[in-house]
């Protein structure tokens, strides 16, 4: 099941919260509780999203949306279309109320824009998506909203809370499926006064869909050394979607790495298509990106300075003692020699 989530807004304190799509949703402190779903003129038809599939440009679609009034008081809502946006955690959200749609918002429109509903009842509202004639190939994404907007404090301040369902739209055409890796940095090189640990670093990189089909991505980080010999991997969390055009900032952290002079950090993102999406013919083009950087091993050569001076501390221990004994042995003779001829000390 492919869910966006729609951020709900309460202007007099700024707060951010979330809902589902095709979920029911409750607008304190009145009481109201309302799903969205698509459907038919004649109620639900056990869809989660809508899904238009090549669609050549200029094509028009007519289709329902229903709105269920979970409420013991007839609600109104405000019913509209907009636009899908890449978060920034890399899912699938829709632009805020009052960005003016360019895309499936602005090519989907509704029947009425408000719709009242009678207490626990549901009416399936027409919906009309008109695809442009000049309509670029590959994933559009969007959704139909349905809202209630609720006065605070004497009417000087407006909360809007929001429930929608996905559109997803792939426009007839030739599809270029590609996730690339931009501006990858680190943060330099973290040692640790251990000279037998690893150090650390962190890895901050871009995802841009360079394509135009919406997918999601696996994530691998990996630093090395000389000759390529693999320091440190680290796994993100895979990428749930990016849209065409969008872009995800991403920021790994990677441990346990041997500061091993010149170091090298490889991000590398392979595409996946998104579970439930149509197949695609072409396969996806990985992307890439490197950095290099520094790492001085401080503490290890802290350490091999404390062992060459220890070594050279027990070897000018040694001379002096086997210098010690020669002495005495050298004594010792010259003792006994004197005694041998009979001289006295």
């Amino acid at each position: 099941m492919h869910r966006l989530r729609i951020a709900v807004t309460a202007c007099l304190v700024g707060i951010i919260g979330t809902v589902g799509l095709t979920s029911i949703a409750a607008a304190d402190p009145v009481n109201i509780s309302w799903a969205v779903s698509p459907s038919t003129q004649n109620g639900p038809d056990g869809r989660t999203h809508y899904t238009y599939t090549d669609v050549r440009p200029g094509t028009l679609v007519h289709d329902f949306v229903g709105i269920t009034n979970y409420s013991t008081q007839p609600v109104t809502f405000s019913v509209y279309a907009s636009d899908g946006v890449t978060t920034s955690a890399g899912s699938i959200g829709l632009a805020p109320a009052k960005q003016k749609p360019v895309d499936v918002g602005a090519w989907l429109h509704t029947a009425r824009a408000q719709v009242t509903v009678p207490p626990r009842a549901r009416v399936n509202e027409p919906i009309t998506l008109t695809v442009p004639a000049n309509a670029t190939p590959g994933d559009h994404v969007g959704g139909v909203v349905a809202s209630v907007s609720e006065a605070l404090q004497g009417g000087k301040f407006a909360r809007e809370d929001r429930v929608g369902v996905a559109v997803y739209l792939r426009v007839a055409g030739p599809l270029h499926p590609a996730l690339s890796v931009e501006s990858a940095s680190t943060n330099g090189f973290h040692g640790t006064v251990n000279p037998f640990g690893g150090g650390d670093t962190t890895v901050s990189y871009t995802v841009h869909n360079t394509g135009n089909v919406r997918l999601s991505g696996n994530q691998e980080v990996t630093v090395t050394g000389l000759f390529g010999i693999p320091l440190a991997t680290v796994h993100p969390a895979s990428l749930p979607q990016v849209l065409p055009g969008d872009s995800v900032r991403v920021v790994a952290h990677l441990s346990g790495v041997f500061p091993a002079g010149p170091l090298d950090v490889r991000v590398k993102v392979t595409p996946v298509e998104v579970p439930g999406s149509p197949h695609l013919t072409v396969p996806p083009a990985a992307g890439a990106y490197s950095v290099s950087i520094w790492a001085t091993p401080w503490a290890q050569l802290a350490l091999l300075i404390l062992l060459v001076a220890a070594a050279f501390g027990v070897r000018w221990w040694l001379r002096g003692r086997r210098r010690h004994r020669s002495d005495l042995l050298a004594a010792a003779v010259e003792q006994g020699r004197r005694e041998a001829v009979g001289e006295t000390v």
